[in-house]
């Protein structure tokens, strides 16, 4: 058949098809085997070679080349590529501004394997348990042993305290290591970050990316805290901590910021809720001594920044129970706390604090010493950047019901100001706001006895004070305004010996003050103010005081005083003056430092008497209906002081020892201020009224119409010196019975005028002109005489005592003639006979406790020559004279006169008028001396003036 043929060729295709497909099976088997030979040997080669590079140091080996960052663990394996699993692992980063280590019991990390051979680790995925984090940023060696800087974490692998290093930035390296993170989910169980640490359950998540040596970036990163604990250091700060944290750490390369500068780079938002929280751990964070506890608080916080400065979605509250704590020696406690801050719209940031029923005692003690119903204390700031230094924008504050009980007790704290307190009490009630540099407020305080000192000015306050500043009617000057009231029941001020107390008294006081200008004005008045130094004594009833300036710098551009004292008593050792007073005084451009600008004073006196508190007929007193003092103060060109003053003084009436004064007067005083401290003073008196004597009959009395007085004077070591002249015309009197008249004038020189002490040395010369008198039948005029005195020491006490020397010219001696003639002392045909032509005599002078004895050494006029001595007071004269005639014969006589009693003894000699001049010494001792410190007064004291 034809068909066989066929079937063998089909045959043997299908032999060689089955030949080949079995070769085409064996290679493709080949090629398995060996990718599964190559695959196993690859892996079997990178999990031998991987692990190998692990676990003997090759991670360390990679970073060698840098200091900067740290890695150990205990053990890491990987099966396969790109997965590592590392056990207790432990990374360390340190550069010359911050420190941290990561400790991680368990890591789990897909890597990607390409990056490696550009020397990048990348992370892809990271899971991870039980993680720890450490952070804390170096610190200045002053800083090394605060208590602070003692509660940072601690690092064993670095040293402690973590000082910052000498540091040169150096630039940045591009061949170390890199390592990138991403999708990183690790469980926390510890956060130690500065002096606060978390331990509980915590979540972190995120992404980072570190260039060794060059460059961080971190984020967005985010933790969630579940449930822990709070610490500062060791110790609890809050029992339960929950919430979350997102956190962006911008690109930057990390040897740049210092400090923290580094916030600057970073963006976060913090979310806290705490329960039990207890502040008392942060004491490292306060100035030695000083401790602050908040037990069972309750803090909601959330804290939002963006490059390191936060934004107005920050605020913090902390609220309490209470709040205790200590400060510089204090200890003190309040209830209902609450503290809170936030952050507004336009970057400033401002803390609260407020509490109620607080009570202060110094620490050791018990009971309070201070109590406080309620308080509250706001302290805003311009800047809120974490990075930098935060300034002070506004401070306000409030206090209600602060109550000191005890002032003393706050001795030990004012007295470093030199402020001590010796007794009383107070309450305050303020508040106030410190903004720009200036300070706005008001307060109100109540004290009650309280006594004390400053520096050396002690003082004792009882009553009330109101104090407002800035608080003004219109916004644009309430910056400056102070208004100060107070209202004393009593107010007494002593320094050294001078006492000065008020009676219901009230100030009230404005100042408005800008840049060194400015306005203000007090207004004063008092009851009763007294005055007590050494033995000066004043008391005055209502006293009212005004006062307005304006200020321009140190120039006093325009100011007003009145002061008024419609009744006032003062006391001066043992004379007592009273009076009514009021001084106006006002000043325009007054630079006291410049020497310019002028300023005015006017003093106005009324009803005026002084007197002896234990006065009789005999002590000093003084009347004064009315006068008006007028002062000015200028300075020269030179820049030298110039004051005039001019006093009117009208129907003054004074009395010293047994001397009478009347008359009106006018004072005009120059002071130029010289090397020599020259003064003028020029006295213009009229009407001026004198008398000597207890009668008519006894003594003697002066009109004159008018008197000047002129003086030039310098002062020097307290005490005056220089020249007076006096002259009085048409004066007109009588000595004893017998009428007189004269121009009288004399010049004095003062070697020294001590007016405290009523005291003066001087010399001087006296002239009469155009005298005369009419004794009886005799007349005389045109009389003159010179007396000289190179010696005068005069006493001013209760009375008038001096003594000096004397040497006189007369025209002749007919006045005294006549006067002794008229009075019967001798016979009348005396006068005529012997007239004592061109007399002429010498002698020395005595008045001592109101008694006056002239001693004539030697008289001669005419044909007669004389000696003697004359005593005198106010109730009686005594004289002894020998007089001896001038011719061959030497006749002389004897003539005692003693009241209307005249005795001649005739031949008298030396013998003769010194045993009269013995006589006349024990008349002298046996005489009252009115002078001394009568026990009684006759006279009416002087009369408190009518309001």
């Amino acid at each position: 058949m034809d068909f066989a043929p066929d079937a063998e060729l089909v045959s043997s295709r299908g032999t060689a098809c089955a030949v080949r497909d079995g070769v085409r099976h064996k290679w493709w088997f080949r090629v398995i085997r060996f990718a599964l030979v190559t695959l196993v040997t690859a892996e079997l080669g990178y999990v031998a070679t991987a692990n190998a590079w692990l676990n003997w140091g090759g991670v360390q080996h990679a970073l060698r080349a840098t200091d900067d960052i740290r890695v150990t663990f205990r053990s890491a394996w990987t099966l396969w590529p790109g997965r590592v699993h590392v056990n207790e692992a432990r990374i360390l980063f340190q550069d010359h501004n911050l420190e941290w280590s990561l400790d991680a019991p368990r890591l789990d990390a897909e890597l990607a394997l390409i990056p490696l051979l550009s020397k990048t680790l990348h992370a892809t995925r990271v899971r991870g348990e039980g993680l720890v984090f450490r952070v804390r940023l170096r610190v200045v060696a002053a800083d090394a042993e605060l208590a602070s800087t003692l509660a940072l974490p601690p690092i064993p692998e670095f040293r402690t305290p973590a000082l910052v290093p000498a540091y040169v930035p150096a630039p940045p390296r591009t061949d170390l290591w890199r390592v990138h993170a991403e999708d990183v989910d690790v469980g926390v169980v510890e956060i130690w970050a500065q002096q606060l640490r978390y331990q509980g359950v915590a979540r972190a998540g995120g992404a980072f990316r570190l260039h060794a040596g060059q460059s961080l970036v971190v984020g967005p990163a985010s933790m969630d805290l579940r449930s822990g604990q709070l610490r500062a250091g060791n110790r609890l700060l809050a029992g339960s901590l929950s919430g979350h944290v997102t956190c962006v750490v911008h690109p930057f390369f990390v040897n740049v910021p210092v400090g923290r500068e580094v916030f600057r780079y970073i963006s976060a938002t913090l979310e806290l809720h705490g329960e039990d929280v207890n502040l008392e751990p942060l004491t490292v964070l306060l100035p030695p001594g000083a401790k602050l506890a908040t037990p069972g608080a309750r803090l909601d916080l959330r804290l939002d920044a963006e490059h390191g400065v936060l934004t107005d979605k920050t605020h913090v509250e902390l609220q309490g129970p209470t709040l205790s704590g200590v400060f510089r020696g204090w200890t003190f406690n309040g209830k209902t706390f609450g503290v809170g801050a936030h952050v507004a719209a336009d970057g400033s940031g401002e803390v609260n604090v407020r509490f109620e029923h607080a009570g202060a005692s110094p620490s050791g003690e018990r009971g309070s010493q201070v109590t406080v119903t309620a308080a509250h204390l706001a302290v805003a700031s311009p800047s809120v950047d974490l990075s930098g230094d935060w300034g002070l924008a506004r401070v306000d504050g409030a206090v209600t019901g602060l109550e000191v009980p005890v002032l003393s007790r706050f001795d030990d704290l004012t007295k470093r100001h030199q402020l001590r307190l010796r007794g009383g009490s107070a309450r305050v009630d303020a508040s106030g706001r410190y903004a720009g540099g200036s300070i706005r407020g008001e307060g109100r305080a109540i004290v009650s006895k309280a006594r004390g000192s400053f520096e050396s000015v002690n003082f004792e306050l009882d009553g009330s004070a109101r104090l407002s500043l800035g608080r003004g009617k219109t916004e644009a000057l309430s910056e400056d305004r102070v208004d100060l009231t107070v209202d004393a029941r009593t107010l007494a001020v002593v320094v050294g010996a001078t006492r000065v107390e008020a009676s219901n008294a009230s100030i009230k006081g404005h100042a408005r003050l800008r840049d060194g200008r400015g306005t203000g004005s007090v207004r004063a008045t008092a009851k009763r103010l007294s005055l007590v130094e050494g033995v000066v004594r004043a008391d005055a009833r209502r006293v009212d005081l005004a006062s307005e300036v304006s200020l321009s710098r140190s120039k006093l551009t325009r100011g007003s005083l009145e002061l008024s004292l419609p009744s006032v008593r003062v006391r001066v050792g043992a004379t007592s003056v009273v009076g009514a007073a009021k001084l106006a005084a006002k000043a325009k451009d007054l630079d006291l430092l410049l020497r310019s600008g002028t300023a005015h004073a006017t003093l106005t006196v009324r009803k005026f008497s002084a007197s002896s508190v234990n006065a009789s007929a005999s002590c000093p007193w003084l009347s004064v209906p009315r006068a008006t003092l007028r002062g000015e103060l200028g300075f020269a060109t030179d820049g030298q002081a110039q004051v005039h003053a001019v006093a009117d003084i009208g129907a003054l009436r004074a009395r010293w020892d047994d001397f009478l004064v009347t008359g009106d007067a006018r004072l005009e005083s120059r002071y130029q201020q010289r090397s020599n401290d020259a003064i003028s003073l020029d006295v213009n008196a009229k009407r001026l009224h004198m008398t000597s004597g207890k009668n008519p009959r006894e003594g003697w009395e002066a009109k004159i119409p008018e008197l000047e007085l002129m003086s030039k004077l310098r002062r020097s070591f307290g005490q005056l010196s220089g020249t007076v002249r006096v002259r009085a015309r048409g004066v007109e009197g009588r000595l004893g019975r017998t009428p007189v008249h004269a121009d009288l004038g004399s010049t004095w020189r003062l070697s020294m005028l001590d007016l405290e002490h009523g005291a003066a040395l001087a010399s001087g010369t006296v002239s009469i002109d155009h005298a005369g008198l009419d004794a009886g039948s005799l007349r005389v005029r045109d009389w003159w005489g010179r007396v000289t005195l190179p010696t005068l020491s005069v006493l001013a006490g209760a009375n008038v005592d001096a003594s000096g020397e004397f040497g006189a010219q007369f025209r002749d001696g007919l006045p005294a003639l006549g006067m002794f003639a008229a009075s019967g002392d001798l016979p009348g045909w005396v006068p005529s006979l012997f007239p004592l032509e061109e007399l002429e005599a010498t002698g020395e002078f005595r008045r001592s406790c109101r008694m006056t004895d002239i001693v004539v050494k030697n008289a001669s006029g005419g044909p007669l020559a004389s000696a003697g001595r004359i005593q005198s007071s106010p109730a009686d004269t005594r004289a002894a004279f020998l007089l001896q005639l001038q011719s061959p014969l030497r006749l002389s006589a004897g003539i005692v006169s003693h009241g209307d009693e005249v005795h001649v003894g005739i031949l008298a000699g030396n013998d003769w008028l010194l045993e009269q001049s013995r006589t006349l010494d024990g008349w002298a001792l046996n005489a009252t001396c009115e002078s001394a410190a009568p026990v009684s007064c006759k006279m009416a004291r002087a009369e408190e003036p009518v309001e």
